[in-house]
């Protein structure tokens, strides 16, 4: 793989190791403080979000590049981490990540299979789409086992600073894909 590929499949795993380690920690924290009978609301909430989302990005996507509707979801997903981090009240902190990580998850999906189409030539995508889907599983299997690690001590007020950090460094990477493109 050419190291564009490479930047493509890192950001690939990171994204979805976060979204996967936020969206059960952002789920923990909604139980915790509002109650399980508080869930059905909760993803009905989640819901009109992704939708109303999904509709505006249907419609960016007409205007602008995939990589500059990836920069700007993952901008706002890095807002509300440092939001997070800012904001002291767990119910608001709760409420912020799990509208933010389970609203936008489809995004987060969309976005990254954007990028990889924009930046894989249509003679490479066979080859290389397989090695995009593997990232994104592996992703889902290091979220969840860091998920699981608050359960075995890992201090749960690590979760906002290590999906800031994850998301600056998803950010990074994708500048990174804009400079690529430039020296082609």
């Amino acid at each position: 793989m050419t190291s564009y590929q490479w930047v493509i499949f890192l950001t690939f795993l990171s994204s979805y190791t976060i979204r996967t380690a936020v969206t059960c920690f952002a789920l923990e924290l909604i139980i915790s403080n509002y109650g399980s009978e508080r869930l059905g609301s909760a993803y009905s909430m989640a819901a009109v979000i992704t939708v109303s989302a999904v509709v505006l990005m249907s419609v960016a996507s007409k205007r602008y590049p995939a990589i500059m509707r990836f920069l700007f979801l993952h901008g706002i997903l890095a807002l509300v981490a440092a939001t997070c981090l800012v904001i002291e009240n767990p119910a608001i902190q709760a409420q912020l990540a799990f509208f933010c990580i389970v609203g936008f998850g489809l995004l987060i999906y969309f976005s990254n299979w954007s990028v990889a189409l924009a930046y894989i030539s249509p003679f490479e995508s066979k080859r290389l789409f397989p090695w995009m889907g593997m990232a994104a599983q592996i992703g889902v299997f290091c979220g969840s086992i860091l998920a699981m690690l608050s359960n075995l001590g890992f201090p749960k007020e690590y979760y906002f600073p290590a999906w800031f950090f994850i998301e600056c460094g998803v950010i990074a990477l994708a500048l990174s894909l804009t400079r690529t493109e430039e020296s082609k």
